[in-house]
C-alpha cells in the first residue's frame, strides 16, 4: 500500500497504531488514538506515522499500553492492577488496601520484613482550569496535612511516599504522567499550601518531566520494590 511506503514503517507497526479496513479504492485508517479516519488517498500521514495537521505529530513510539481512562478513579485503579500484576520474586507479596490514609498502602511481605509504601493519586481532567484540588474546601484532609509539614520532614518521608498524576486532557499514549515525592508535589502547588482554603496543584509544575504510561508503571513498581521496612522478622 502507499500509506506503508510513506510511512516507512512495516504493517506490524502500522497496525498497532490504526484500524486497517479495506475501502472501494483505498485502505481505510482510524487512528486507535482519536478515532479519526485516513484513506490511503491522503498524503498527510509521514514518517512520523500521523498527519501534520490539526491532530498534531505523533510518531511510533507512542504508549500503546496507556489505558483509557476517565477519571480520578480509573488512574488508581489501572496503577494499582499494574503493581499487582507484576512478577514478585524472593517471597515478596503485595496487599493493597483502599484509602489508608492517603489513596492507597501498599504492603510488601518478604521472609525477612514487612514494607509498607503510601500512594496518592491526582487526574486533571480540565474541571479546574490548570488545576486539581487536594483536600476539601476548607483546607482539611491528611494530603493538606502532609504538605504542610517541614521540609526536613518531607524528604524523610521520600522512602515512603509518591504522589501520582495523570493529565487526561492529553491523547492515550502521549507522555501525560508523573510520579512525585512529597517536596515536588508541594513545589507543584498553587502558592501557599495551608488550611481554610481550597489547595489545588498546578497541572504544569506536575508535567515537568511528564512519563508514558509505561515509563510510569516502571517508576512506580522500582518505588514500591524499594522496600521501606516496617518489622523485621527476626530480632
Amino acid at each position: 500500500m502507499i500509506i506503508l511506503a510513506e510511512a516507512g514503517k512495516d504493517d506490524r507497526r502500522l497496525r498497532e497504531h490504526y484500524e486497517v479496513s479495506e475501502g472501494k479504492d483505498f485502505a481505510i485508517f482510524k487512528c486507535r488514538y482519536c478515532g479519526r479516519e485516513f484513506s490511503g488517498r491522503d498524503r498527510l500521514l509521514t514518517v512520523a506515522g500521523h498527519p501534520f495537521s490539526d491532530h498534531g505529530k505523533r510518531d511510533f513510539d507512542a504508549d500503546i499500553d496507556d489505558p483509557e481512562l476517565s477519571n480520578e478513579r480509573d488512574f488508581q485503579r489501572a496503577a494499582i492492577f499494574e503493581l499487582q500484576a507484576q512478577k514478585w520474586i524472593n517471597g515478596e507479596m503485595p496487599h493493597v488496601i483502599e484509602p489508608f490514609g492517603l489513596d492507597a498502602a501498599v504492603f510488601i511481605t518478604t521472609e525477612e520484613v514487612v514494607g509498607l509504601k503510601l500512594l496518592e493519586f491526582k487526574a486533571f481532567a480540565g474541571h479546574r482550569p490548570g488545576g486539581v484540588g487536594f483536600g476539601d474546601r476548607r483546607g482539611e484532609g491528611p494530603q493538606v496535612d502532609l504538605l504542610c509539614l517541614p521540609e526536613e520532614a518531607l524528604r524523610k518521608l521520600s522512602a515512603l511516599i509518591r504522589w501520582c498524576f495523570a493529565d487526561l486532557t492529553k491523547l492515550r499514549g502521549d507522555r501525560r504522567y508523573a510520579i512525585l515525592d512529597s517536596s515536588g508535589a508541594k513545589r507543584a502547588a498553587m502558592g501557599h499550601v495551608g488550611p481554610g482554603q481550597q489547595n489545588n496543584f498546578n497541572v504544569g509544575r506536575c508535567m515537568i518531566s511528564p512519563l508514558t504510561w509505561r515509563e510510569f508503571v516502571t517508576e512506580l513498581v522500582a518505588f514500591v520494590r524499594a522496600v521501606s521496612v516496617l518489622q523485621s522478622h527476626h530480632p
